[in-house]
């Protein structure tokens, strides 16, 4: 689906995420428990079960912080070291025409 009559693309990006966040099959609201392996590993090196939750920017906070750094295009690139879902690539890429935008997600 593309931009809607009269759209522009911070008002597109910010439709395309809510409908991320908006999906079932994409819910966060399980994660709040770790097993095994990585309860310990969270436990050692990141304070306890409540680090699982990094939290994440609300698409509109996201347009802000692109905003604050403008003029940003073509020549620029951002970089999501453990962007999860990729929602801050996803709204960077539909906000910043032309900007090169890579996320990075390890996970087991």
């Amino acid at each position: 689906a593309g931009p809607r009559p009269g759209e522009d693309m911070s008002t597109l990006a910010l439709r395309v995420l809510k409908a991320v966040y908006d999906d079932p099959l994409l819910s966060l609201d399980e994660a709040d428990t770790l097993d095994g392996p990585d309860a310990s590993r969270v436990n050692k090196i990141a304070g306890g079960n409540k680090a699982i939750n990094y939290g994440e920017m609300t698409p509109e906070s996201w347009s802000e912080v692109l905003a604050a750094l403008a003029p940003l295009g073509a020549g620029d690139k951002f970089v999501d070291l453990g962007s999860g879902r990729g929602t801050l690539v996803c709204q960077a890429a539909l906000e910043v025409p032309g900007m090169r935008c890579v996320g990075v997600e390890l996970s087991r």
